[in-house]
């Protein structure tokens, strides 16, 4: 049984309160461009301290943008450092209710071998120390990793984690509908450089591939790709007829978007959805072999007719691209043969690769293939280590999805075809590092899948959405 939230003093809201109010005040005077952050983190820190459902929501909601901090510390974007406050304020409300953690939240096997994955890389980071670079992309793995426990520990019920599925994937109607108005209109838009002012010197020429309020197209792609995967479950195994029919509205819609993108890996992933769809739900095999086909002519029709709005998928275009990524892999090879157990330190690709060849950018280029970028930073301990949790996650998902109930399932399909699509994409991208928003989404996945399992295997007091059938 889970046990019922116990209250926090009323004492102890007025003093959470009035830290805030003096924090909200500090930042005023010593950091002007910060009020909003500071009062929208109290307002995280103080709702996830009480749990506040409607909190978790919105910062899913939210997820696929990531406004920047004008600041001189590693702290990038406002929501990554929200959604480590309320991570943190979840587990500051345990200490004050004396509350014990549900044990899936730490003793879990996916979240042990998170722990060691941590670990592998804290050691990594001792030997090799921490470039500029480096200190980013902690800040970016600080927050997946206090979020993916912050929402393991707030997961009470299945309530809750299907009202989180329902906001994951609701939040991808107004990003396809701004990658539709980019697209129409033949530009990145005044909304587009208000989110991220400092793209304006990145991104002068429009080159028609289209990154809605995401970063950049390469993580649009991929983050659409992800979402197709919950789309599309919640397309076939939607509960009620409603939300079936939202499913397939928003999968077209990720379809499209993840075609506007141009991303030649987000594409990639989105097929190995559609094939674990067309595998998974179709029956009878005259009609999955119809649906693939029929899905493979219409992109091959699709992305000519794309080449007219951009030179992105020309031969030259595509050879320069692949001349690059040819470079970045024989370095990334170079920098896992100087160190092979614990590599060079997470983050620091960037800062050790050899830029000498092709006049490369120093600083702006990552190992573009997800297995060399964990080989090269962080040797065989951490390739092993996050395999392992690749692994577990998928096979945990797979014992979802043969469950008999209608939740399970769909969850189980979504987090399977997911993660699949990640790895495809993964072999000529790494957007950890690039797109907080992409990491979070892939994080927010194996914390549902945790919640899910270990709410199952407890035998917990959760609706019947989620205990095991007999």
């Amino acid at each position: 049984m889970i046990a019922q939230t116990k209250t926090i003093d009323p004492s102890l809201h007025a003093e959470w309160l009035l830290i805030a109010l003096a924090l909200c005040a500090s930042a005023l005077f010593l950091y002007p461009g910060w009020p909003l952050a500071m009062v929208s983190g109290a307002i995280c820190l103080v709702g996830g301290i009480n749990r506040w459902n409607w909190l978790f929501y919105v910062l899913v909601f939210f997820l696929p943008i990531a406004p920047p901090l004008k600041s001189d510390l590693p702290f990038e974007d406002i929501f990554s450092i929200l959604r480590i406050l309320a991570g943190m304020g979840v587990f500051i409300g345990y200490a004050l209710r004396r509350e014990g953690l549900n044990r899936w939240v730490f003793r879990s096997k996916q979240s042990l071998i998170i722990i060691l994955y941590l670990l592998v890389l804290a050691i990594s980071a001792a030997k090799n120390g921490i470039s500029h670079e480096a200190h980013r992309c902690l800040f970016h793995l600080c927050s997946y990793v206090v979020f993916y426990f912050g929402v393991l520990a707030w997961l009470q019920n299945s309530s809750q984690l299907r009202n989180l599925v329902h906001s994951l994937i609701i939040s991808s109607i107004p990003v396809a509908l701004f990658a539709f108005y980019q697209f129409l209109s033949g530009g990145y838009t005044d909304l587009y450089f208000y989110l991220y002012p400092d793209q304006v010197s990145e991104m002068k020429f429009w080159d028609g591939r289209v990154p809605s309020v995401l970063n950049y197209s390469n993580s649009l792609g991929g983050f659409m790709a992800i979402m197709s995967a919950f789309a599309l479950a919640v397309a076939v195994l939607g509960e009620t007829p409603a939300w079936s029919r939202a499913g397939k509205i928003i999968f077209g819609l990720c379809a499209v978007t993840v075609l506007f993108s141009q991303s030649r890996g987000a594409i990639a992933g989105f097929l190995a959805v559609v094939i674990l769809g067309v595998v998974s739900f179709a029956r009878g095999w005259k009609l999955r072999v119809a649906l693939m086909v029929g899905t493979v002519i219409l992109l091959l029709t699709l992305m000519p007719l794309l080449a007219n709005f951009s030179q992105h998928l020309t031969v030259k275009a595509e050879d320069v691209s692949f001349l690059g990524r040819m470079i970045v892999f024989a370095s990334a090879g170079q920098l896992f043969l100087k160190s092979p157990i614990i590599g060079v330190g997470y983050g620091n690709f960037r800062h050790l690769m050899d830029f000498d060849l092709l006049d490369l950018q120093a600083n702006n280029w990552d190992a573009h293939n997800l297995g060399l970028q964990l080989l090269a930073e962080s040797g065989i301990l951490g390739f092993v280590t996050f395999g392992g949790l690749l692994l577990i996650a998928l096979w945990s998902a797979r014992r979802m999805f043969r469950q008999q109930r209608p939740f399970p399932r769909l969850l189980g399909f979504a987090a399977f075809a997911a993660i699949i699509s990640v790895l495809v994409h993964g072999t000529v991208d790494y957007l950890f590092n690039v797109s907080p928003q992409c990491g979070t989404l892939f994080w927010l996945v194996l914390a549902m899948v945790a919640a899910c399992r270990g709410m199952r295997i407890e035998g917990s007091a959760v609706p019947n959405a989620l205990v095991q059938s007999a």
